[in-house]
C-alpha cells in the first residue's frame, strides 16, 4: 500500500516536471537562440563581436584559424574604390536575411568574452534583436572594374603580405544588421542607475554598440557586419606585375632576346568560399 503511494507521488512529480520541462523548451523555442549556427547553415562564419571593418571587398589576413582571426589589410575602398556598389544577394540569402531578423540569446556568446572582468560579473544575460538585415555581396566584375581604382597605399599593404607569403583573402559576401542589444542584471546585486549605466558604457565598446540608458538599459548599433564569406582565389585579381614578379601561378616572364614579355594573369580559378563553419571571427583593426 505504502510503496504503491510512493510510486504514485513519484510519477505525479515525474509528470508536472515534464510539463515543466516542456514549457521551458516551448519558451526558447520562440527565441532564437543560435544566430551562430544559423549563419553557419548558410555557409556563413559569425564576427563575434559584430564589427562595422567588413564590407565585402575587404582584403584581410588570416591570423588564426581557429578561432578565425582576422587583420585588415586594404578596406574597400582602398581595393576596389569608392564607387564599387554592393549587391543585395540573391533569394537564398534573403531567406537568410528574414531569418535573421529577430531577437537571438547572445549571452553564451558575449559573456564570454567580458565575465573576466569585476564590472560585468553584475550582467546576466544579453539578447539582441537584429533589424534591416540585408545580405550583401561583391561580384567579380566589380572587382575587375574596380581595378584602376586601388589604392597606392592598398598595393603597398598587399605587396607586403605577399612578400611575406602572409595568406590574404576578400569578403566575398556579408550579413548586415542593426541591433538593439537588452541588458539584464543579476538579481542578487543591488545596483545604482549610475552603476548601471556606467556598465553599459563599458559594454558599448565591447559589442560595437552605442549605449542608450532612457530605453530599459539597452545598447543600440548601426550597420553592423554579424557574419561573412570569404573568397581568396578573388587575390588573384589583385596581382598585376609589381606585385606579383615571382609569385608562382599568377605573372610569368618570358625572355625574349635582351627584353622580357609580360604574360598576362591566369583567370582566377573560382574555388569557392572558405568559410569556418559554426566558428566565430574576430576582426583586428590593424594592418600587422
Amino acid at each position: 500500500m505504502f510503496i504503491g503511494k510512493l510510486v504514485g507521488l513519484l510519477l505525479a512529480v515525474l509528470f508536472l516536471f515534464s510539463l515543466q520541462s516542456c514549457s521551458l523548451i516551448g519558451t526558447s523555442t520562440n527565441l532564437n537562440s543560435d544566430l551562430d549556427n544559423l549563419l553557419a547553415e548558410y555557409g556563413f562564419t559569425a564576427i563575434r563581436p559584430p564589427s562595422l571593418l567588413t564590407p565585402p571587398g575587404t582584403v584581410v589576413h588570416v591570423r588564426h584559424s581557429s578561432p578565425y582571426e582576422v587583420g585588415i589589410v586594404c578596406s574597400t575602398i582602398g581595393a576596389v574604390g569608392e564607387s564599387t556598389k554592393w549587391h543585395e544577394s540573391d533569394s537564398n540569402s534573403s531567406t537568410l536575411a528574414q531569418k535573421a531578423s529577430g531577437t537571438f540569446d547572445v549571452t553564451a556568446n558575449y559573456l564570454s568574452l567580458i565575465k573576466g572582468e569585476a564590472k560585468y560579473q553584475s550582467v546576466k544575460n544579453i539578447k539582441a534583436t537584429l533589424r534591416n538585415v540585408k545580405v550583401l555581396a561583391i561580384y567579380d566584375e566589380d572587382i575587375v572594374a574596380g581595378l584602376k581604382k586601388q589604392s597606392d597605399n592598398c598595393k603597398t599593404a598587399m605587396k607586403a603580405k605577399l612578400d611575406s607569403k602572409t595568406p590574404m583573402t576578400m569578403v566575398e559576401s556579408a550579413l548586415q544588421a542593426d541591433v538593439v542589444y537588452s541588458v539584464d542584471f543579476e538579481d542578487s546585486v543591488s545596483l545604482t542607475g549610475e552603476e548601471k549605466n556606467a556598465i553599459l558604457q563599458g559594454l558599448s565598446l565591447a559589442l560595437s554598440a552605442k549605449a542608450d540608458t532612457t530605453t530599459n538599459y539597452s545598447l543600440l548599433g548601426t550597420g553592423l557586419y554579424w557574419g561573412l564569406v570569404d573568397d581568396p582565389s578573388k587575390i588573384n585579381f589583385f596581382k598585376p606585375a609589381e606585385l606579383a614578379l615571382g609569385i608562382s601561378g599568377t605573372v610569368q616572364v618570358v625572355a625574349k632576346g635582351q627584353g622580357a614579355t609580360m604574360r598576362a594573369p591566369k583567370a582566377p580559378r573560382l574555388i569557392g568560399p572558405t568559410t569556418r563553419m559554426g566558428k566565430e571571427a574576430i576582426v583586428v583593426s590593424d594592418q600587422q
